[in-house]
């Protein structure tokens, strides 16, 4: 006795209704205006320092070129204490990469340079925590938070 329906299919019905709302909300969660939408509603921001005159008199321009697989900020030249910085949101297989070229002409007048990932997700972005990633630019190389180098300049020849 009864009407006809089937609690299989009523409780199979409602798993699909589920399955389905799930789907659109990664299907948005994937989607944005720029083609790709992140998990993390939240933008990271890198920004790079050119502290090259410490402990010097000469103020020490920095040529600085960055760029990830898709996108190319363009070349930038800081003087002394100036910054340069963007943000992004981080993707979600955390595999969003930046890298820069930089280059400046140390009291010799020898150019010194080297291409450094100033910012990789698989490194940065739990640590960060609260999405800002500061670069400091210095003689003795690029730095982070900490008291040392994340990355030095090649030897000089």
């Amino acid at each position: 006795m009864g009407f006809g329906f089937s609690s299989n299919k009523i409780h199979g019905s409602k798993l699909t209704q589920l399955l389905l709302v799930a789907v659109m909300f990664l299907l948005w969660e994937c989607s944005s205006v720029s083609g790709q939408r992140w998990i993390s509603q939240i933008k990271t921001t890198v920004s790079v320092w050119n502290q090259l005159s410490e402990n010097s008199t000469q103020h020490t321009g920095l040529y600085l070129h960055c760029k990830s697989a898709d996108d190319d900020l363009g070349p930038h030249v800081l003087g002394v204490g100036q910054e340069f910085k963007w943000k992004f949101y981080v993707n979600i297989w955390e595999t969003t990469l930046f890298w820069c070229y930089m280059a400046w002409i140390d009291t010799d007048g020898r150019q010194v340079q080297g291409s450094f990932d100033v910012y990789k997700a698989k490194r940065d972005y739990r640590k960060s925590g609260y999405h800002y990633c500061p670069r400091y630019v210095k003689r003795r190389g690029i730095y982070g938070n900490g008291p040392e180098p994340m990355f030095t300049w090649a030897p000089k020849e």
